[in-house]
């Protein structure tokens, strides 16, 4: 909200890259009120194909263990086969040097367009809670110690609806999307019932 306003202030306009609905990581472009120009946000989309199933956090773990930093990366689409949204400046790097993925060899190609954003890319599953905290869902959802939840939080790895998250106490609502880095999103759906000791069961949804 403050840098919005510092950019209003400043007399400039922003405008965000809008590759499908949905788009989580945008591209920005500041430029001068008023101004009639074509915007060209220099995006390319990569298709990865390979025998095994990938996830998410497998095909963003290989690229960025070939020296690529993460703005440079945007939105990873899990479907039939991985789209992923880059700079167009890291496309041809990524093409020549990305062939492998985890255990398996894979196929990357430019795309034209994104084929799979239609997709429901979340596997939907349930979690036991005792509360609606968000260190306690992410422990839970993700596998992880309370105390590595707590240190996402803090670190500023935890996006709630594209904002970061620095509260472990702060309890999404239903619908909202939860990003973590190198682990995904995870949707908040609803809690289905509640168990005999009075635990939420919670239900969510997780990208591959």
């Amino acid at each position: 909200v403050e840098d919005q306003k510092l950019i209003e202030n400043s007399g400039l306009e922003v405008r965000f890259s809008d590759c499908y609905p949905g788009e989580e990581r945008n591209r920005a472009i500041l430029f001068p009120k008023k101004t009639k120009a074509v915007f060209d946000f220099n995006i390319s989309y990569l298709k990865i194909m390979a025998k095994e199933e990938l996830r998410h956090s497998d095909v963003l773990g290989a690229i960025m263990s070939l020296g690529i930093t993460r703005e440079v990366i945007g939105d990873i689409i899990v479907g039939e086969a991985v789209y992923v949204v880059v700079a167009s400046e890291i496309e041809k790097y990524l093409l020549e040097n990305l062939t492998q993925i985890k255990h398996s060899t894979v196929t990357v190609e430019h795309a034209e367009q994104l084929e799979d954003y239609g997709r429901n890319p979340y596997v939907d599953s349930e979690v036991i809670i005792p509360s609606l905290r968000l260190d306690v869902i992410l422990s839970k959802a993700l596998n992880l110690s309370r105390e590595k939840s707590q240190n996402l939080i803090g670190g500023k790895q935890v996006k709630i609806n594209g904002n970061i998250v620095t509260d472990n106490d702060r309890q999404p609502n239903f619908g909202d999307i939860v990003s973590v880095t190198k682990f995904g999103r995870i949707t908040i759906q609803e809690i289905s019932r509640k168990t005999k000791k009075e635990k939420l069961v919670l239900k969510i949804g997780r990208t591959k």
